[in-house]
């Protein structure tokens, strides 16, 4: 091999290796931009300690809403639907107090959970697939519990109440 041979195929291996470190530095400045830029961290690396929205929606593997996390106004609420997109299950915080009322397949609410902050204690209303009230079991501002038990209508027809 000659001298200008050796040197030629020495040429050729700089240009090979100056373009490898090229491209492997463009790809180290890109993953640095796009970390930066995007948040992304990586693999291995904590994760963020919290993350701050107004609302958190998640979907099934259709695609559809099945859970929603939300402040609305100043009310916090947490909502858990079924296949079909009805609302079954909700959770919130008024200025009322807290509560959690669960739906039946066609929407109509069937218990309700609250505590009021009146100064009395829980409440649990369970209705009927018409949406009426039919039993309720509360602590009242006496810290005295009551039943209640109401006909299809709605209409009372027995309380038992502690004094």
């Amino acid at each position: 091999m000659t001298i200008e041979e050796r040197v030629a195929e020495l040429e050729r291996k700089n240009r090979r290796l100056t373009w490898m470190l090229t491209v492997a530095g463009g790809t180290v400045a890109l993953l640095a931009v796009l970390t930066s830029c995007t948040g992304m961290t990586p693999a291995g690396n904590a994760p963020q300690e919290s993350v701050t929205a107004r609302q958190f929606v998640l979907v099934d593997e259709k695609g559809e809403s099945r859970a929603e996390l939300a402040v609305i106004g100043d009310m916090p609420g947490l909502a858990l639907a079924d296949e079909n997109g009805k609302t079954r299950a909700q959770l919130t915080v008024t200025d009322k107090g807290p509560a959690l009322e669960l739906y039946n397949e066609k929407g109509k609410l069937i218990v309700a959970i609250g505590a009021p902050e009146d100064g009395g204690g829980g409440i649990v209303e369970v209705f009927n697939s018409s949406g009426i009230m039919v039993a309720t079991i509360q602590a009242n501002k006496r810290n005295c519990g009551s039943v209640a038990v109401f006909d299809f209508d709605g209409k009372p027809k027995r309380a038992l109440t502690a004094n």
